[in-house]
């Protein structure tokens, strides 16, 4: 996809990281559980990282594992 297509994909992946690309502009990498912050017993940290190159290693890496 284009960046700023609106496109949202999706890779379900025995996996416990977390990353989000926008529009390879910037990659929200982390442990961070986002949709389940109730009772947190340990540290779980997210970054915000602006970085075009890393954005589009991560989207690439992303599609990829999508498509297996």
């Amino acid at each position: 996809s284009q960046p700023g297509s609106g496109e949202l994909r999706i890779a379900q992946k025995p996996v416990h990281e977390k990353f989000l690309v926008v529009d390879q502009k910037y990659t929200v990498c982390g442990s961070n559980n986002w949709l389940s912050n109730y009772g947190f017993r340990n540290t779980e940290r997210s970054y915000q990282v602006f970085s075009t190159e890393l954005s589009a290693g991560e989207r690439d890496r992303i599609m990829a594992l999508a498509t297996s």
